[in-house]
């Protein structure tokens, strides 16, 4: 006996002159006021995206769709409109046909509209997610992904070397979301007197400063030593390796504008910090 909660429900078809009938996954009819709008946010240079797929037309013809979007380095969002046609869109696929992105570093999202600009129309979102030049995303197929719902892969990156006898200051930058996993960075103590205290801090400008890593020993004057933070390191000096190690919160995550910082006592006017390496994931916040 049938469950009298079960409700079915019928695709609705389109049929056209030359008597095809589609029925769902591919629900969109178009006409000559219909575009597909692609919007994205990228960290990396060299990204061009290709869109491409098919499209049915009023004549019963099956005709390709081949465009290509070109994405801001920034984090900045871009969006393009591209006109479909009359007739109804059987499936779209994107991914990176210039650029080796990795997971986290383009995003994309594809809108169906009706009119183009500011004035549009939104009818529906086809898929929305992170692309690289080997995983598309596909309609139909693919879901639509916050950019912040996948787990992203840890990469290295080089931060920026202060001047001398400054701190080391790192800044997520807008469109961003930092995990940080690792960071090393050395430390050249000039004979100036006195030892040095290197401490590891997570604040926003003009706030507070809310995590801290403190150091487990001193670095005496006229040597160089690599500092090394990252959850669960045990707190040591191995005055042999020229080497001091501290912890991080777990999951230390940073936000566009937060800074991880050096704050360093007794530092001196000779005192330099090289070039910090950060073992990170990043994630790009796209508000698309």
């Amino acid at each position: 006996m049938a469950d009298p909660r079960e409700r079915a429900f019928l695709a609705t078809p389109f049929q056209s002159p030359s008597t095809r009938i589609i029925a769902s996954p591919f629900q969109f009819t178009t006409d000559e006021n219909t575009f597909l709008r692609v919007a994205t946010a990228n960290s990396l240079t060299g990204v061009v995206l290709a869109i491409q797929g098919r499209r049915l037309t009023t004549a019963g013809a099956i005709e390709p769709i081949a465009r290509v979007h070109t994405p801001n380095t920034d984090r900045s969002v871009r969006t393009e409109d591209f006109q479909i046609g009359s007739g109804a869109l059987l499936n779209l696929v994107v991914f990176a046909s210039s650029g080796a992105p990795l997971i986290g570093q383009t995003y994309a999202m594809a809108h169906l509209l009706q009119g183009s600009g500011a004035t549009a129309i939104v009818l529906g979102t086809l898929f929305a997610g992170y692309v690289t030049s080997v995983q598309p995303l596909a309609y139909p197929g693919s879901p639509v992904m916050n950019s912040l719902d996948v787990e992203v892969p840890a990469r290295e990156v080089s931060g920026t070397q202060p001047a001398g006898a400054s701190e080391v200051v790192e800044t997520v930058p807008t469109g961003a979301r930092w995990e940080l996993i690792t960071v090393s960075v050395s430390f050249v103590a000039s004979g100036g007197a006195g030892n040095r205290h290197v401490a590891f801090g997570v604040s926003r400008p003009a706030t507070a400063t809310w995590a801290f890593s403190l150091p487990p020993g001193a670095q005496p004057p006229g040597t160089t030593y690599t500092h090394i933070v990252a959850p669960n390191l045990p707190h040591q000096v191995d005055t042999v390796a020229a080497r001091i190690q501290a912890s991080l919160p777990q999951r230390l995550i940073m936000t566009a504008g937060n800074q991880f910082v050096t704050l360093t006592t007794n530092l001196q006017a000779g005192d330099q910090f090289g070039t910090p390496r950060l073992l990170m994931r990043e994630w790009l916040e796209a508000a698309v």
